[in-house]
């Protein structure tokens, strides 16, 4: 797809607005994630110099946990690592070179999602001969795990105090041959591991934090079997969680259970194929239509290229209203409409414009869609409110239920997003935001929330709930469907915080009085990454959708 830049963050943004996003990936475990016997001369080349746009915060130990070496309390650069030289470790390579220097998988797999634009950060936390059992041990227990994540919190407040916000993105735990020399850890593996991953994912606030596990398959040891199934098992009860293989890659020649250079950073591309296939599902598309019906097509179709789009690419399909000029005329408009949206789906939703209303026949639209003409809506930890800007100030009896619709919803969200869709400008003089009416194409100063208060405007009434929704950490935003004419899109954030937007088409007007075009039609796109529970947006071109 083909973003515009745009001044003023009118047009790409998302949720965060720090200095940076920093996206920090885990990887711990035993000595295959180490890399302890890479050779430091087989470094993998750095042509592009992407190593010094990696972040990378290293603790490794030794196998005894003596003696241990790192980054010295700080972010670097991606790089070689430093030997612990002591009596307690070996520093021998696979082709028999004494080494003082040595890297692991952290090196292909970080420049891979720095290259698919991940803003990349490692945190490596090691020890070889190290069990979950023994010395890594379960939250709160004293062992490594409460010393990595102590270790961890530390390196994230770092990133923290330059004004960045920190989004863990995954966790690649390479370990288990310890613990499968001991029946007894074998055993209790798997309800171990699966601790530490549930607490890795409370601890983040990250329910679907994506979870690589690996393991030394050929390390010859007694319950080496029990150990690959226990993993097994924790990936097949989650989405979000996978295995991957090791020593297929190739082992050393001298003791089959450590990974030659070569083996390590083909161990890195694997870990990050895995990683974008469990994530793959993990992303989801919604895509916002306003304005979208045919000039010159009789009232009954949408613009062509909506028309002939293959809808499929997008997860969830958002109406903002006048979809066909003619909408509700005929209850054959309302099934094409449907055959091109798919608006009878439970996550698609329409707001009504006015031009899907003016013909009556509001029966067949709820009797397509299977829902009523305002309601609310819950998926993935987002709440929509689907408002119906239509109905008349003397239709009490819908407004009041509407409005107290709203009132339940902002009473009882307290996390995740708040959605709302409206095709009218029904607001005006929000504390920092432009009045609809300066970029689309309705702007109801006498719009009405209800027919008991006074004043019963949109400031007095929604905007309030709003606010209070917001100050409890919910993101809000508002979303317009009324526009295109004059103004293509429109973003703007209120004085507390609440994000307003606008996103229409027009240019079917264009082709239909052979008008020059000057600006393209926009489509308003959100991203949601369920395991962050991030919402990002941007504007594209309909043309390249």
């Amino acid at each position: 797809m083909k973003t515009l830049a745009i001044l003023l963050s009118i047009f790409v943004s998302s949720y965060t607005y720090a200095q940076e996003t920093i996206d920090l990936f885990i990887l711990a475990g035993q000595s295959n994630a180490q890399g302890k016997k890479s050779n430091p001369n087989e470094y993998p080349e750095d042509i592009t110099n992407i190593d010094s746009e990696i972040n990378f915060y290293w603790h490794n130990e030794t196998w005894a946990g003596t003696h241990e070496s790192g980054s010295t309390g700080l972010w670097v650069s991606m790089g070689l690592q430093d030997h612990v030289l002591s009596q307690y470790y070996e520093t021998v390579s696979c082709n028999g070179t004494d080494q003082t220097q040595y890297f692991g998988p952290e090196v292909i797999l970080s420049r891979k999602l720095k290259e698919v634009g991940y803003n990349t950060a490692i945190f490596k936390f090691t020890r070889p001969a190290a069990g979950i059992q023994d010395r890594w041990k379960l939250p709160g227990e004293g062992g490594l795990y409460d010393q990595m994540k102590d270790t961890l919190a530390k390196a994230i407040q770092l990133l923290e105090a330059n004004g960045d916000v920190v989004r863990v993105r995954g966790l690649f735990w390479i370990q288990g041959s310890s613990d499968a020399g001991n029946e007894s850890a074998a055993n209790t593996y798997e309800s171990n591991l699966q601790t530490i991953i549930n607490d890795i994912r409370t601890e983040y606030s990250a329910p679907r934090l994506p979870v690589i596990l690996g393991i030394t398959e050929t390390s010859g040891a007694e319950f080496i079997d029990e150990i690959i199934q226990a993993q097994a098992n924790i990936a097949l009860a989650s989405d979000f969680t996978d295995t991957t293989k090791t020593m297929d890659l190739g082992p050393c020649p001298d003791d089959h259970n450590h990974l030659t250079s070569v083996a390590v950073n083909f161990q890195g591309e694997r870990l990050f194929d895995e990683y974008m296939a469990l994530t793959e599902a993990d992303t989801l598309k919604y895509a916002f239509f306003g304005h979208t019906y045919l000039w010159g097509g009789g009232g009954v179709r949408v613009d062509e290229r909506i028309e002939n789009m293959d809808m499929s690419q997008f997860d969830r399909v958002w109406l903002g209203g006048d979809i066909c000029s003619e909408a509700s005329l005929d209850y054959s408009t309302l099934e094409y409409i449907n055959s091109v949206y798919g608006i009878d789906q439970p996550g698609n939703h329409w707001t009504l414009g006015n031009h899907d209303s003016r013909n009556g026949n509001m029966e067949w639209i709820e009797e397509i869609t299977g829902r009523p003409l305002y309601y609310a809506h819950y998926e993935n930890n987002l709440t929509t409110i689907v408002l119906n800007g239509n109905i008349s100030p003397l239709d009490c009896e819908n407004l009041n239920k509407q409005y107290q619709m709203i009132q339940n919803v902002c009473d009882t969200i307290n996390s995740g997003h708040l959605m709302i869709l409206v095709h009218h400008g029904i607001y005006e003089n929000v504390p920092g935001v432009a009045n609809p009416g300066s970029y689309g194409h309705s702007q109801l100063a006498n719009w009405m929330a209800n027919c008991y208060d006074s004043p019963a405007d949109y400031l007095h009434t929604i905007y309030p709930m709003l606010v209070e929704v917001e100050n409890r950490g919910v993101h809000v935003m508002q979303i317009m469907g009324d526009v295109g004419a004059n103004l293509k899109s429109y973003h703007g954030i209120s004085d507390d915080g609440i994000e307003y937007f606008g996103s229409g088409i027009n240019n079917s007007y264009n082709v239909y009085y052979n008008i020059p075009i000057t600006d393209p039609d926009l489509i308003l796109v959100f991203t949601h990454i369920l395991s962050t529970d991030e919402l990002s947006w941007e504007f594209v071109e309909l043309n390249d959708l």
